[in-house]
């Protein structure tokens, strides 16, 4: 059986317009004090804050912000969950007692979106309302956030063993 992959990526509007505009300001710092030499404001910083601003809101931010997606692989063996930059796990199929495809409300049952820990309960979500939660043998749950929760269910229920 081949492989299951879905990727996600969660680029809402306001999330790039704030990214932006931190990297917008980074950018136009840098160049009117340190390209230009006119400092900015009536009590400036050094250069060295500034460029330090560049290299994280001006260049950092927005690369990590672009790169920034969740990746879930089912294979015959695991499903293989990568938050990428942020972490990546494994869960083995003989791991899994049940799956479940389900609506799910990410704030109220694990804070919001992202990489969360709740107790025994761990979710990994970019965006929307619909998820397949994994029971594991060990007692603890993970939610997986899903584009297409049905097909993610059905492809991890089909390889169990």
């Amino acid at each position: 059986m081949p492989e299951f992959v879905e990727v996600q990526r969660s680029k809402p509007l306001w999330v790039v317009a704030i990214v932006g505009g931190i990297a917008v300001m980074s950018w136009a710092m840098f160049i009117q004090q340190v390209v230009r030499g006119q400092e900015i404001g009536t009590n400036p910083g050094p250069d060295w804050v500034v460029w330090l601003l560049l290299i994280l809101g001006g260049i950092t931010l927005p690369v990590f912000y672009v790169y920034v997606h969740l990746e879930i692989t089912v294979n015959d063996s695991a499903v293989t969950v990568d938050y990428r930059p942020l972490t990546r796990r494994e869960i083995p199929l003989s791991d899994i007692e049940s799956v479940t495809a389900r609506d799910y409300k990410p704030l109220r049952e694990y804070g919001g979106w992202g990489v969360r820990f709740r107790e025994n309960n761990r979710a990994y979500t970019v965006r929307g309302y619909q998820g397949v939660e994994l029971q594991l043998k060990n007692g603890r749950q993970v939610m997986l956030g899903s584009e297409d929760a049905d097909a993610l269910a059905r492809a991890i229920s089909q390889r169990l063993p």
